[in-house]
């Protein structure tokens, strides 16, 4: 199995992963052959290059999931289940389950498609099924499987993991060519600057702020999303000198760069149900309507997300000073008393408590239009991540290349 952990190496590294329907095993010889041509295509040695090939079985069952169960419990059954009746290791496993509709996706891959083959007519097998069913209805004696489902196709996954610090090759031009490379294979690549982190550690991990459309420049582009906890607003100071650090990292001029500043607290407040999915969208908007009466603000600045009974907020603000006095309001008496009278007699939903977050995160989107840069952009990447993470921001940086409405997308871990 492909560890979870985030690998040791610091610096750049490119990702290429290719999967495909497998019929048989992929020789080692192919494996081989692709490792030496995508060292050449990058500039790097073969021992840069490391792989990993697997094979995947897919399956989903729809459960009735009991009110008394959490997430956590009920995937760990499902993967005893499924381990004790196959009989394979735990970390062969993948679960994902849907506490509202009752959905649950597994996976369970294999470093051999023989045992794939195993695995794929065990899970098609009515004996071993119902044996993995039995398991879980007996110790979820409220639970009922409604359907178990077993895909037909094995998929194989090929993952190379390559060292491009030192590639005499610019990383973001030879992957355009690396996909040619694979062309039996569906293929993503993701070239990854991997820093050290930060002193301290985000309360959430924050997404993406690249808008969910195609940006309308064509090009090259990097978004440079920074994060840090902070007690008052960013200075300008501070913003022109993340602006001079980006042009002399990237050789642009500082009418290519955009700065973007958000300042955001987050909370949960805990409910006393699992809330069904036909209620969580509204009772979402209702949660952010409430907390926008409360603390003046419009309800696009807060986002609310109910998960397994908790429904967590995050609430952003144009300054630190404003993100302060909203957790200074949210902190006051019967502030969730007032939230619970919004909700319990419409939902049937009690707001048991209510927890603040007391940091105050800046993020920061810096966007870089790259077309003309000078500098080569993983070298760039690396100046720009390491002078910023030094300056005690959570960095995260992504170039896109797009081409009309298709961009390769390389993404930072």
């Amino acid at each position: 199995m492909v560890p979870s952990t985030r690998p040791s190496i610091v610096g750049m590294v490119a990702t290429i992963t290719a999967h495909a329907v497998a019929t048989g095993a992929i020789q080692d010889e192919i494996t081989d052959g692709y490792v030496i041509t995508i060292a050449e295509t990058y500039g790097v040695n073969v021992s840069d290059v490391s792989t990993f090939v697997g094979y995947t079985v897919s399956g989903s069952m729809v459960l009735d999931i009991p009110d008394d169960i959490s997430q956590f419990e009920l995937s760990d059954i499902v993967l005893t289940a499924v381990i004790e009746t196959l009989g394979i290791h735990a970390s062969d496993v993948n679960i994902d389950v849907n506490m509202d509709t009752g959905e649950l996706s597994f996976t369970v891959t294999s470093e051999s498609y023989i045992e794939a083959s195993e695995s794929a007519f065990y899970l098609e097998t009515d004996a071993y099924v119902d044996e993995i069913i039995a398991a879980i209805e007996t110790t979820l004696p409220d639970t009922t499987i409604r359907s178990f489902h077993v895909d037909d196709d094995i998929v194989a996954e090929i993952i190379f993991s390559v060292d491009v610090n030192d590639a005499s090759e610019d990383p973001t031009a030879a992957t355009f060519r690396i996909e040619n490379l694979l062309d039996d294979f569906e293929t993503e690549v993701d070239v990854s600057y991997i820093t050290p982190g930060p002193s301290f550690v985000p309360s959430t991990t924050p997404s993406t702020s690249l808008p969910s459309h195609s940006p309308s420049i064509t090009g090259s582009v990097a978004i440079i999303e920074l994060s840090t906890v902070v007690n008052s607003s960013l200075e300008d100071s501070d913003i022109s000198k993340i602006v001079s650090d980006v042009v002399s990292a990237f050789g642009v001029e500082e009418d290519d760069v955009i700065v973007e500043i958000t300042y955001t607290s987050t909370g949960a407040l805990v409910l006393n149900v699992t809330v069904d999915e036909e209620s969580k969208d509204e009772l979402e908007e209702t949660f952010e309507n409430e907390i926008a009466s409360i603390l003046g603000i419009h309800e696009g600045n807060i986002d609310v997300t109910i998960e397994n009974g908790t429904a967590f907020y995050r609430i952003s603000s144009s300054s630190a000073e404003g993100s302060a006095e909203f957790l200074t309001i949210l902190g006051s008496e019967n502030i969730t008393q007032r939230i619970n009278d919004a909700v319990e007699e419409e939902y049937g939903v009690e707001v048991t408590s209510m927890d603040t977050n007391p940091e105050i995160i800046a993020e920061v989107v810096v966007t870089v239009d790259t077309d003309n840069a000078e500098n080569r952009l993983d070298d760039a990447t690396n100046i720009i991540a390491g002078a910023l993470a030094e300056n005690g921001f959570d960095v995260l940086v992504e170039s896109i290349i797009i081409f009309h409405f298709f961009c390769y997308r390389f993404v930072d871990c």
